[in-house]
């Protein structure tokens, strides 16, 4: 199933900074703490966000931190009310 992911680590990639690959880097690195997840925006508006992630995760490993996917870092949260497990097939209409 799918399940809400919250985070407070927001770097603002998606406003003012938006085209700057070292700003995003600078403030992504300025916001993290140990557990956060850092909200990134890949998209056609957005490729600085994509071009920012090598000087992150070198500034995260350099600062002895480990990265992970959600799951890794908050475990299997419980699925959204509605949604369809993922390990089950889902019927065709």
């Amino acid at each position: 199933g799918m399940c809400a992911v919250s985070t407070e680590t927001d770097i603002g990639d998606w406003s003012d900074a938006r085209n700057n690959s070292p700003l995003i880097c600078r403030r992504a690195l300025a916001a993290v703490k140990s557990g956060a997840i850092i909200l990134l925006h890949d998209s056609a508006g957005h490729r600085a966000s994509a071009s920012a992630l090598e000087c992150i995760l070198n500034g995260l490993k350099n600062r002895g931190y480990t990265t992970g996917t959600s799951e890794q870092i908050i475990g299997t949260p419980e699925p959204v009310a509605g949604s369809p497990p993922t390990d089950t097939p889902q019927k065709q209409p």
